[in-house]
């Protein structure tokens, strides 16, 4: 082979080598890569969650992508993944917002004494939920909160497995504590028609429509000792097994 030739070969060989070595050494986890000013206050951070928990509680979230939640809060696409990854991590994150509403509560609710009343297990059950949805700045959570347990997604059913059921349990071991001789399978269903109720008032709008105009669904904290009593009442009213 001529000189000049083995030399081109030679030269060729070691560019490919140098691509690769180059190629191997740039980082393969970064989420995006994103102009330096696009990454600057948290205000841009809470306007993401913000628009997705609105985006999500009204159209599920199947109905929902990554470009309309960056559209809604006003940033770009890739913000929205820089900061939250993909779009089930993003779904996540929304119950991780405000986690002493769910961990805060599944503590309290287990260390009730078992000298406390119903509307005390009531109250810490569905009283920091409430208060989220009467406080404009976090009502889309509190809607999303609710939503989310008829939302038929697998990240929805996840979502509630792993934040609502330990909730749903402590509740029920209290339940058998305060209730004694309701049997485990009446107290299951007794739940499920109190967070039947719970739901309902905290995210259907319905009562508007029923009332003509007469009440607001935004109104639902003020109702919060009266949805207490009809709870514990549907409660009590549970027979006996014995």
């Amino acid at each position: 082979m001529p000189i000049a030739t083995q030399e081109a070969l030679v030269t060729r060989t070691s560019s490919k080598r140098k691509a690769t070595t180059r190629r191997s050494q740039t980082p393969r986890n970064r989420r995006s890569v994103i102009p330096t000013d696009q990454i600057d206050t948290p205000q841009r951070r809470r306007a993401i969650l913000l628009a997705a928990a609105q985006l999500f509680a009204a159209h599920g979230y199947n109905g929902v992508s990554i470009r309309d939640i960056a559209r809604r809060a006003k940033v770009p696409t890739t913000l929205c993944s820089y900061y939250f990854g993909r779009k089930s991590e993003l779904f996540t994150a929304l119950f991780l917002h405000s986690p002493d509403h769910i961990e805060k509560r599944r503590k309290e609710l287990e260390a009730l004494a078992d000298d406390g009343s119903l509307e005390e297990l009531v109250r810490l059950w569905i009283g920091p939920i409430l208060a989220m949805r009467s406080n404009d700045e976090e009502a889309p959570f509190a809607i999303l909160f609710a939503r989310a347990s008829w939302d038929s997604s697998a990240e929805a059913k996840e979502a509630v497995k792993r934040f609502y059921d330990p909730i749903a349990f402590a509740v029920l071991l209290a339940l058998t504590r305060l209730l004694p001789n309701r049997s485990s399978t009446d107290l299951a269903w007794g739940y499920e028609w109190a967070l039947g109720a719970f739901l309902m008032h905290l995210a259907n709008d319905r009562v508007e429509s029923v009332s003509r105009g007469r009440v607001a669904s935004a109104d639902v904290g003020s109702k919060t000792e009266n949805l207490i009593r009809f709870i514990c009442a549907g409660l009590r009213s549970i027979p006996s097994s014995s």
